[in-house]
């Protein structure tokens, strides 16, 4: 570990040394900057200023070093200073290889608990490092069976962390593959992937909780080999990120978990009287032919308490009911401090009259008393994976009742057979009391559906199964890392990876190695696929060539065969190409849909740059738009030819279609369509104006592109092939939700061949080539038409016709796309 801390130290050099303060006695001074305060206080014993560096890179320039900043900002920011101590609890054997199990927590909770029992079975072959990223009860058994024990909570406030921690444990050793389990673990793919570790990836959680709304995309493309436990969670998934259709993903439901034997030293920190069994016993003892019906999971709302005293009410008050009884089993039932869900259970249940028959229990790892006297057990959860007190109560023949779309639960129930008798309508307490009544009333069906829920549980539940396809999955990931390590290498050796053009522009100083390992993972995972390099589509690359998987990465692929120049590589106008004057004195006009007026003093301003200047045909929303728009282009010097106030339908594309198009088409030889805009609350302001700066300096010019108009209009008047000239945008961006209302559209454009890949105007925004408009006025689009408003964010024809006028430009082996590339202007 020392020498890992002397490496870092090394990376700052003489820049970190001269922020050192000057020392009397051995002993630090720190003085803040000048300030009406002028603090002066001493540091934490710990405090590592190149770890502090590493794990703040924002204070790199912080003039007083990173001592002060510590004390000025850092402690009160709550900031990370130090690495965790880790030198304990190793205990390495020599002929093991060593693997890393990652948990986000070592709570007695499901995944946890999945943790636990996984470092438990691959202990036989491997010494386990186990890494939590949070404390629990489970955390002294995680030290009982594993090598190597780290928790570390602060990897949530800095993620920077954990890469640090694995670069600690990987002097000390090398990890043959690691296992990250949980979403909520997602700090350590990206770390592990980039240091070559092949990770498998569990996800158990629905996406519908899981903040912030990004995060399964990105664990899923640094996990080597994603696993879904129930393909209820995966379609939830898709819902939320519909563009992840195509990342490959494995549904495995978990096996059967064991609960660690409960420690005595931990007897204390349940609040129960005397004996833990005794109390438990009492509690759940019938008394003659009564029926004990069971809840369990922490008392939350996703786990649904509420619905179990709604259905218990319900229960309770049908014939046979008075002989039921009610035990939830979970932390965290305290109405004297829990205002938020607590005291209102605890009223409904007074209210509904079900006080003497309704007993809230706390966790307990002793749950097997509890399954002992269980007759029915009702999974009340809203949204609830694959619980482990489901699977063993299921286990112990016990019948089990729950709601359909809540629980991976139900499609074993369903493939079964018993959907008729386990599985209530979605939230539907009256169809679950009657489920959960049936089965009180018949000890004979309670013993068959008990036991045909054992029989469902015992064999899509098995452990040993379970571990089994856990490895095929980890050798298949060691297999891709080995694929991409030497993909990384080759692109990384032709110089033909653009790190300006390809890194995320909000990115803190990627590295070239960095982020050629993040296109490769974008691809191998279809997730937020972006381009290399200017010109050349990776998509379109893969899908004309029609490689596998095997043949690994599109663009490794291309630059082994020598770079061959086909459609996947398109012309690239950018500041440097030259342009002469286009003679014959061709028509230009220019289609502006301001919907934000107030915009086109900035559009007006581009154009002014160009020699060439475009007829101007302004489509606004409304009178005072109008106005608004008349001033802001008074100050052009082209010509005005109308500013016209449209239905608000079509967005931008029903006025340049519907109103200007005909118009554009019969008069003018080059057309050119933006429009304005400001923010999109889906994607956030910030992300709109990077977007609108890539569209805006790229078709018309600007600081670093110049008279980009005047260059692109005079590469298409002297290319016949160009028939459209686009931004080059780096993402890559698919058909997603838009290939059904595509295809109809497409038929009457003439276009039979759809690719999964293509280059098209993302965003519609285009110059284009006047008989390529042409066939957009076939449509016979009039204003109804068009969607009403709100529209969806994907799926509807304007998005559809975004797209084929791409697929137009490239109909026939003669039309071509060229992009515009300002390398200045990222998104």
């Amino acid at each position: 570990m020392t020498a890992v801390l002397r490496g870092v130290s090394r990376l700052f050099g003489r820049g970190y040394r001269r922020h050192q303060t000057a020392c009397r006695n051995g002993e630090p001074l720190h003085r803040a900057p000048t300030s009406p305060l002028h603090v002066v206080s001493a540091l934490p014993a710990d405090f590592n200023p190149a770890i502090y560096c590493l794990l703040n890179p924002d204070i790199e320039n912080y003039p007083a070093g990173p001592s002060d900043h510590y004390l000025m900002h850092g402690r009160i920011e709550g900031r990370v200073y130090s690495l965790p101590e880790m030198s304990a609890n190793r205990k390495f054997d020599a002929a093991k290889r060593k693997c890393l199990v990652a948990t986000h927590q070592a709570s007695l909770t499901g995944a946890p608990v999945l943790s636990y029992n996984l470092v438990k079975s691959l202990s036989d072959e491997f010494d386990v490092i186990t890494l939590t990223l949070g404390g629990g009860p489970l955390l002294e058994h995680f030290k009982a069976i594993s090598a190597w024990t780290i928790c570390e909570e602060s990897i949530y406030a800095n993620p920077r962390l954990s890469g640090l921690i694995l670069d600690v444990i990987l002097s000390e050793c090398e990890i043959d593959f690691a296992i990250v389990n949980s979403i909520e673990s997602r700090p350590m793919f990206e770390p592990l992937a980039v240091r070559g570790i092949p990770t498998v990836g569990m996800f158990h959680e629905f996406a519908a909780y899981t903040r912030p709304e990004w995060a399964f995309r990105h664990a899923l493309q640094w996990s080597h080999q994603p696993i879904f436990s129930t393909f209820l969670t995966y379609e939830n998934m898709l819902t939320r990120n519909p563009d992840l259709a195509h990342t490959p993903v494995t549904i495995l439901p978990q096996g059967r978990c064991h609960v660690p034997e409960r420690d005595e030293k931990a007897a204390d920190k349940v609040p129960l009287s005397g004996s833990l069994s005794e109390h438990i016993a009492g509690k759940v003892k019938k008394k003659g032919d009564e029926i004990l019906i069971v809840g369990a999971g922490a008392v939350q709302l996703r786990k649904g308490v509420d619905l179990f005293v709604d259905c218990a009410s319900r229960i309770a008050r049908q014939i046979g009911g008075a002989k039921c009884r009610f035990v939830w089993v979970g932390m965290g039932y305290n109405p004297q401090e829990d205002m938020a869900y607590s005291v209102y259970i605890e009223d409904e249940v007074k209210r509904a009259g079900i006080e003497d028959v309704l007993t809230f229990l706390p966790e307990t790892p002793e749950i097997e008393a509890i399954y002992a006297a269980c007759d029915i057990f009702l999974l009340s959860s809203r949204l609830d994976p694959l619980p482990n007190v489901a699977i063993d109560a299921m286990t112990h023949s016990i019948p089990l009742v729950c709601f359909d779309k809540t629980t991976g639960i139900v499609e074993f129930l369903r493939g079964g057979g018993l959907a008729e008798q386990c599985i209530a309508g979605y939230l539907d307490c009256n169809d679950a009391a009657l489920k959960v009544g049936a089965l009180a009333q018949s000890e004979d069906l309670r013993r068959k559906i008990g036991a045909q829920c054992r029989e469902i549980s015992t064999k899509a539940f098995d452990w040993n199964t379970y571990v089994d396809q856990l490895r095929i999955r980890v050798e298949e990931a060691k297999a891709q890392v080995v694929t991409e390590m030497e993909n990384v290498d080759v692109i990384e050796a032709s110089n033909e990876f653009h790190l300006e053009f390809a890194a995320r522009p909000h990115d803190r100083k990627p590295t070239q190695r960095h982020e050629i390992l993040a296109y490769a993972r974008s691809w191998a995972m279809a997730v937020s696929q972006r381009k290399p390099s200017p010109g050349f589509h990776p998509g379109v690359y893969w899908e004309i060539n029609q490689l596998r998987p095997e043949d690994g990465d599109p663009f490794a692929h291309y630059i082994r065969a020598g770079k061959p120049q086909e459609r996947w590589k398109n012309l690239v106008i950018d500041a440097s190409t030259p342009y002469t004057n286009i003679s014959n004195d061709p028509k230009v006009a220019l289609h502006i849909h301001a919907y934000y007026p107030d915009m086109l003093e900035e559009i007006v301003s581009r154009l002014q740059r160009n020699q060439i200047r475009p007829d101007l045909f302004v489509s606004v929303p409304s009178e005072t738009a109008e106005k608004e728009a008349l001033r802001c282009l008074s100050a052009y010097s082209g010509g005005v030819v109308e500013v016209r106030i449209t239905p608000n339908r079509g967005r931008d594309i029903g006025p340049f279609i519907t109103a200007f198009g005909a118009e554009l088409v019969e008069a003018y030889d080059y057309i050119g369509h933006i429009h304005t805009k400001k923010s999109a609350t889906f994607i956030g302001s910030e992300t709109a104006d990077d977007w609108r700066n890539l569209n805006f300096e790229n078709l018309l010019g600007g600081t670093f592109s110049g008279a980009m108009l005047d260059r692109l209009l005079s590469v298409m008047d002297q290319s016949r092939s160009v028939q459209m000239v686009i931004p080059e945008d780096p993402n890559i961006v698919g058909w997603q939700a838009n290939l059904a209302p595509a295809r109809p559209i497409a038929r009457k454009l003439g276009l039979s061949a759809l690719p999964k890949h293509f280059l098209f105007p993302i965003g519609t925004m285009f110059w284009a080539k006047n008989a390529l408009i042409a066939p957009l006025l076939n449509l016979d689009l009039n204003w109804h038409d068009y969607p009403d408003e709100p529209l969806p964010y994907d799926g509807t024809m304007l998005h559809a016709i975004e797209r084929l006028i791409g697929l137009l430009a490239a109909n026939g082996s003669a039309g071509t796309v060229a992009t515009t590339h300002t390398p200045e202007v990222k998104r």
